[in-house]
């Protein structure tokens, strides 16, 4: 007869809210059975029984758990359990997205979470931490090119640690114009970044509010110059401008 013991039901991972309580149970076969079970591989010496109780779940119950159980001809160790806190703790209710921005123009990313405070974040730049950036909102008054690549942050509490998703940022050289009279027309030539999209707006003034029609729209050459041509107004005056993307 074998009677070394035997592990019939393995305890099972939990994930549960701050303050709540909740059990890991071990069922097992054999006689004169002793548990001792392991809380991120050290013993918990007050648990000696088959089911280990958590009450009223604060920071630190978190990580894994098994019990080795044993008796007179043997021992045998369970699974791994994993006990979490789940997003009542901490959550991420949006991630920051991606932006495309032109040089020396403004930006930011921004990430909103709930959960039980206090809440710290970290941006990371290609997973690199960004000094002193450490709020919910991450902002650039005057992008530049070394500012590009992808963005992260990193929140966490007492009870829990989550990134976000990866937010991109492309920077973009801001477009610059410059306008040549052909004749009976008028040539647009537009510097802006190869394979960029660019729209090319004509108004009839620049009061506020002014309403700028679409007249173009063009993906621009490696070359990263692009020439529109259109018929010279006749009278009046008009004024040209180009947007990304």
């Amino acid at each position: 007869m074998d009677v070394q013991p035997f592990i019939l039901t393995q305890p099972g991972d939990i994930s549960l809210a701050p303050g709540a309580s909740t059990s890991l149970v071990a069922v097992a076969s054999g006689p004169a059975l002793s548990y001792h079970w392991l809380h991120n591989d050290l013993q918990v010496s007050v648990e000696t029984n088959a089911t280990l109780t958590i009450s009223n779940a604060m920071p630190g119950v978190q990580g894994t758990y098994q019990v080795i159980i044993t008796n007179f001809a043997g021992s045998v160790t369970s699974r791994v359990a994993t006990v979490t806190f789940n997003s009542l703790a901490l959550s991420i209710l949006s991630s920051p997205q991606s932006v495309t921005v032109g040089e020396g123009r403004s930006a930011s990313f921004s990430v909103l979470v709930s959960g039980v405070l206090p809440i710290s974040y970290q941006w990371t730049l290609a997973n690199v931490a960004l000094p002193g950036a450490t709020s919910s909102d991450l902002t650039f008054a005057n992008v530049s090119r070394t500012n590009a690549g992808t963005y992260r942050v990193v929140v966490s509490n007492a009870y829990l640690t989550l990134i976000s998703a990866p937010a991109l940022m492309t920077v973009v050289a801001v477009p610059v114009l410059s306008i040549a009279a052909q004749g009976r027309d008028v040539a647009i030539t537009c510097l802006g970044d190869p394979g960029g999209v660019h729209r090319l707006l004509v108004a009839t003034n620049l009061a506020p509010g002014a309403i700028w029609f679409p007249l173009a729209t063009n993906t621009f050459p490696g070359s990263g110059s692009f020439t529109w041509t259109f018929p010279a107004p006749v009278s009046g005056s008009v004024y040209f401008r180009v947007l990304t993307p």
